[in-house]
């Protein structure tokens, strides 16, 4: 199959020259004119991504000659230019637009370097149709898809899981886990930097996370060698909103939602001269109702039973959340970041599940309660320090991070079960359980970056990540003969599990003509080490070295068409409870374990996909993607006796993926806009398990709409309608999913203050139901959570407003602006 992918890339490489020689020939004596830079922050100098920079001919700037978005480093660059004179235009949202001098383009001085431009920030929204160039929802780079969500109003008082919720080829599932397009095997990142988030506390952490600290997502969905090979699905980057205007600048909010939610934030920075002081606060209480139900047919020795389940849960918790930190300008080419975060999670949850077993003539057997009373902690400790330095070739970069994260907490368990029929008299069973849990990590990097030529450019870097986790788990079960509480050695657990996983990459990309390329290499080296002190099992230590390639090429059709085709290979490890060979009976008629004999998945991804950029703001991305991933990790479900099935994990044969992935984004009026994703794949799932053959295949489908309306004295309004089609499991489906949701914005007091609301589910529609068959066995299940929720907020900006300070900052660099060239700032 590998050689197949090869095969199909080289083709895809072939058929992209092809067609770009067929529809964008370049005439001799027109189209060959070119105009580059880069545009910068006039603040804080950083670079300025995704900003829009069009040209229009002196002749009649109602027209538009050519166009581009620049890059994450703020580099544009637009070719195939008719010869003449133009002025250039460049927009942002949240930034003055600003007009450059007239170009020139002759035949014998085709291309123009505008240089370093500076572009300051704005406090007031321009009103020019022409140069009101707004930031758009999605923007497209060589390896990423870059979503806008600071204006998603939907996520209004929500968190990260919220937010993920509206990101075109994501998924949130009933229990907050992110998946994309089908595979829950990813890696997310906050601003470029791992979190420690790791598979169990993923949907912990990102609750933790408030929206309206989030400015962009970044959607890579085959990454490239520069990246961690960790994640099957791809990497999440998100993008939190840092303050670049010089002075004391903050933000507090306070919302209050239904069923006593509520949460709050401050956040705020100090920037003057060489100091960037920076720290916020975030507070979170939530309570969650949920209920569900089961219905277990099981054929154990050629008798059928059938077991019930009805389950409700009510669950509370509240987060708090610390950051403080600064950046410190050492040289006018060096800076230094150090940071420190605390994360404190405290919830309470009660389950009751009500269980009836019924015999082969229907009759009932057994009718029990087991209640569940659980307290978790948590407490999540980040330490960062970073190093910039730059030099005097423009572009070339140096970076150093090091990052040490821990986490301690637990949980305690109540077990009661109090029988009500039986087919003999039984005791009110009790039993408790104490886990302790502590996990940390230190990650350090460096990375290189240097230009080559005119569009050329080398990155290359090392990574080394290395982690420990210790799980304590202790269960004890009440004597009703002698009244005490005994220790259990067969339930209790100490599991410590060590990894480390070190990485060497080089990637290097360049553009020859209209032709954009990327190639990618990386070395990863893993080691692991386990240990099962309860059970006085050492799992066998295993290292493994990988070699993890990686193209992506780019052809630009002309100025409103490109094609782009890539691959990659990612690694997916066994996490920590997968390969733990210890059995968890909390529920003793559903136990679970892990597997020390698993293997890492891996997988080839090749993507194809086309960009058209149309009128008013309007673009279409479409997509075709394939994986295949062998080794598959999948949960499997086999029958222990008439009642009990035994949950583990295993390594099957393959999967295979592929689909069709739209997105599309429109202007309908100047106050009204769209944008919607849809995407199709098909999954296929082989293996044989202890002599059983597993071959499931399944077609399932998404689709989002978003519609953003402004109206009446700027009132915003957000609709947003959410589909997913049945999903494959390994053993069966799930059904198909749909809600909506609603949010309304208005800028108040000068535009320092909002006032929001938001309805999440409104017609309360979104439940999960899961159909599973086996061998002997088939199960029904349905799970609901309250998710029709209203949430009313507030929010302030305080200190200096955006532009504020432009006019004196802007005298005071006239005389100081220059680029490596020596050519002045375009101000």
């Amino acid at each position: 199959m590998e050689k197949a992918i090869y095969l199909l890339l080289i083709f895809s490489i072939f058929l992209v020259r092809q067609a770009a020689g067929q529809l964008n020939p370049v005439s001799p004596t027109t189209g060959g004119g070119k105009v580059r830079g880069t545009l910068i922050d006039q603040n804080s100098r950083q670079p300025v991504g995704y900003a829009n920079i069009i040209m229009l001919p002196l002749t009649d700037t109602s027209q538009i000659a050519g166009g581009a978005m620049t890059d994450e480093r703020g580099n544009f660059s637009i070719d195939g230019l008719p010869y003449g004179q133009f002025v250039a235009k460049v927009s942002l949202v949240g930034y003055k637009s600003k007009r450059l001098p007239v170009v020139s383009l002759t035949p014998e001085a085709p291309e123009v370097r505008l240089g370093t431009i500076t572009f300051a920030a704005s406090s007031t929204r321009l009103q020019e149709v022409e140069v009101q160039g707004e930031r758009p929802t999605v923007a497209y780079g060589l390896d990423r898809k870059v979503v806008n969500v600071a204006k998603d109003l939907t996520s209004i008082a929500g968190s990260a899981t919220d937010v993920m919720k509206n990101v075109p080829s994501v998924t949130v599932d009933a229990d907050g886990g992110i998946s994309m397009r089908g595979s829950s095997n990813l890696r997310i990142l906050i601003d470029g930097r791992p979190t420690g988030m790791v598979a169990d506390n993923q949907a912990q952490i990102l609750e933790q996370i408030p929206a309206s600290s989030i400015e962009s997502v970044e959607i890579i969905t085959n990454p490239s060698s520069k990246f961690d090979a960790e994640g099957e699905g791809g990497i999440i980057n998100i993008i939190l909103k840092k303050e670049k205007n010089q002075g004391f600048n903050g933000l507090a909010s306070v919302n209050v939602g239904t069923n006593n939610r509520y949460n709050a934030s401050v956040g705020g920075n100090y920037r003057y001269r060489k100091w960037n002081i920076f720290g916020s606060y975030d507070f979170r209480k939530d309570n969650r109702n949920g209920y569900g139900n089961q219905e277990r047919y099981t054929i154990f020795e050629g008798r059928t039973t059938r077991l019930d389940q009805d389950e409700e849960e009510t669950r509370n918790f509240t987060n708090n959340a610390f950051k403080i930190g600064a950046d410190f300008t050492l040289t006018p080419t060096q800076t230094i970041t150090a940071s420190w975060q605390y994360r404190n999670r405290l919830s309470k949850e009660t389950e009751e599940v009500i269980n009836q077993l019924f015999g082969p003539t229907q009759t009932l057997q057994e009718h029990y309660n087991r209640t569940n009373l659980e307290n978790d902690r948590s407490n999540n400790t980040e330490y960062t320090l970073g190093y910039r330095k730059t030099f005097a070739k423009k572009g070339r970069e140096l970076t150093a991070d090091l990052i040490y994260s821990a986490a301690t907490g637990g949980e305690n368990q109540d077990f009661t079960q109090r029988y009500l029929v039986s087919a003999e008299e039984k005791p009110l069973v009790l039993e408790r359980s104490d886990t302790d849990e502590s996990n940390s990590q230190i990650t350090a990097q460096v990375d290189f970056s240097d230009p080559v030529g005119e569009d050329g450019r080398f990155d290359a870097g090392y990574k080394s990540i290395i982690s420990t986790r210790d799980d304590d788990y202790r269960f004890e079960g009440f004597n009703n003969q002698t009244g005490i509480w005994q220790n259990n050695p067969g339930i209790s657990n100490n599991f410590i599990f060590d990894q480390q996983v070190h990485a060497l990459y080089a990637t290097y990309g360049n553009k020859i003509g209209k032709t954009s390329y990327q190639l990618g290499s990386r070395l990863e080296y893993t080691a692991n080490k386990g240990l099962q002190k309860a059970m006085n099992i050492t799992a066998p230590d295993t290292s493994y070295l990988n070699f993890f390639p990686s193209v992506f090429i780019t052809q630009e059709l002309d100025k409103d068409n490109q094609i782009q085709v890539s691959y990659s290979r990612r690694i997916n490890r066994p996490g920590m409870w997968d390969l733990n060979p210890f059995v968890d009976v909390s529920d003793p008629l559903n136990p679970r374990g892990g597997n020390p004999a698993l293997r890492p998945e891996f997988s080839n991804a090749l993507e194809l996909s086309q960009i058209h950029y149309g009128k008013n703001n309007s673009s279409l991305n479409t997509t075709l993607f394939y994986r295949k991933t062998t080794d598959v990790i999948q949960r499997y479900r086999r029958i222990i006796d008439s009642v009990t099935t035994f949950n583990t994990d295993i390594n099957l044969a393959s999967r295979q993926a592929f689909g069709l992935e739209f997105i599309a984004t429109q202007n309908l009026t100047r106050n009204w806009k769209i944008n919607g994703t849809a995407s199709a794949f098909r999954n296929i799932l082989t293996g044989t398990n202890e002599g059983t053959n597993i071959n499931n295949r399944n077609f399932s489908w998404t689709a989002r709409l978003n519609s953003n309306l402004t109206f009446w004295k700027g009132l915003d309004l957000q609709v947003a309608a959410n589909y997913r089609s049945p999903v494959l499991l390994p053993q069966g489906t799930m059904s198909a999913i749909f809600f909506t949701e609603m949010a309304l914005k208005k800028d108040v007091l000068n535009k320092k203050g909002t006032v929001s609301f938001r309805l999440n589910d409104i017609f309360n529609t979104m439940e999960f139901n899961f159909n599973q068959t086996g061998e002997n066995f088939r199960s029904e299940s349905y799970r609901k959570r309250q998710s029709r929720i209203a949430f009313i907020g507030f929010s302030y900006r305080f200190g200096n407003t955006p532009g504020q300070n432009n006019r004196q900052r802007e005298r005071r660099n006239q005389d100081n602006d220059s680029d490596d060239n020596g050519a002045p700032e375009m101000d």
